[in-house]
Order: structure tokens, then C-alpha cells, then sequence
């Protein structure tokens, strides 16, 4: 049986029979470009999304007295974090930036993650970029895995599709 203790991370380095010759691949630096243009892909995406959002909430409010332009502002921040939770804890595993870009997102253990799993992904991306306006991708470049800190916070991998 295996324990999830003792098994090795999808994404360790492999080494040959005995010799303990390291994988020459080792982390993917590619994967930073990748998701940087995701995340690009992923704005338009999302702005898309939110801006038929927006426009079906203010004209509600026509219809509701103003009530409904009370959600306006959160429009963009609830559309961002549904959409990046639903599709990175779907079947495909990645939004369709990343999909588009060939990368995919799994737990350390391998694993695909879970709605609330996602969304505490989703949840400090978005943090880390409106915080520290992308230290987040600056952090990747020195990290040896080439992982970004809301990828470390929440115990998630981004890899290349294969």
C-alpha cells in the first residue's frame, strides 16, 4: 500500500537505479513564461465574463430600484475567484489559460485539488498580485522549483501537461 507519507512528489527530481544521478530535467523553468501568459489569456477571459456580469447586474438595478447596484464592485473579485475554482478543481485541472498554454495544477501529493482547495489558490494569487503587485512572479524566479508563494502556501504544483 502506499502511504502518502513515504511516496515521492510528482514533481522530485528521479534518480537512476543506484547510481543517484539526478534528473537532468529537474524543475521546468518554461512554467513561469507559461503561466504568465495564462494568467494574460485569463484576464480576458475573466474581464470578458465580468463585464456581461456587470452589464446584467446594472440593468437589474433598473429593475430592482438601485437595489442591485450594490454588488457592482464585487462583480470582478467573485467572478475572478469562481472562475479560477471552478475550472482548476474541474476535470482538466487548469483554467483556460493554462490549459491553452499547456500547464496544469495538482497538490504536492499529485493529486488534483478540491473547490475549497482551489479557491485558497485563487484566493492568495489574487491576494499576492493586488498586495505586493507581483512580487509573486519575482519570488519564482529565485525559488529552485520555480514555484510562486501562494503555490507553497496552499501545497500546489504547476506543471506541464503532458
Amino acid at each position: 500500500m502506499n502511504d502518502f507519507r513515504t511516496s515521492v512528489p510528482p514533481y522530485a527530481p528521479a534518480y537512476a537505479d543506484d547510481a543517484r544521478v539526478p534528473d537532468a530535467r529537474g524543475p521546468d523553468t518554461r512554467v513561469l513564461g507559461a503561466r504568465l501568459w495564462a494568467f494574460v489569456i485569463d484576464l480576458f477571459v475573466i474581464g470578458a465574463v465580468s463585464s456581461l456580469l456587470w452589464l446584467l447586474t446594472a440593468i437589474a438595478g433598473i429593475l430592482t430600484f438601485g437595489l442591485t447596484w450594490l454588488a457592482l464592485p464585487l462583480v470582478f473579485p467573485l467572478t475572478a475567484f469562481f472562475y479560477n475554482a471552478l475550472t482548476i478543481s474541474g476535470p482538466r485541472r487548469g483554467t483556460w489559460g493554462m490549459r491553452a498554454m499547456g500547464i496544469e495544477v495538482s497538490s504536492v501529493d499529485g493529486l488534483g485539488l478540491d473547490f475549497i482547495g482551489a479557491g485558497a489558490h485563487a484566493l492568495f494569487f489574487w491576494l499576492s498580485m493586488y498586495v505586493t503587485f507581483g512580487f509573486a512572479w519575482i519570488f519564482g524566479l529565485f525559488h529552485p522549483e520555480r514555484r510562486l508563494l501562494h503555490d507553497i502556501i496552499t501545497r500546489v504544483v504547476i506543471s506541464r501537461s503532458n
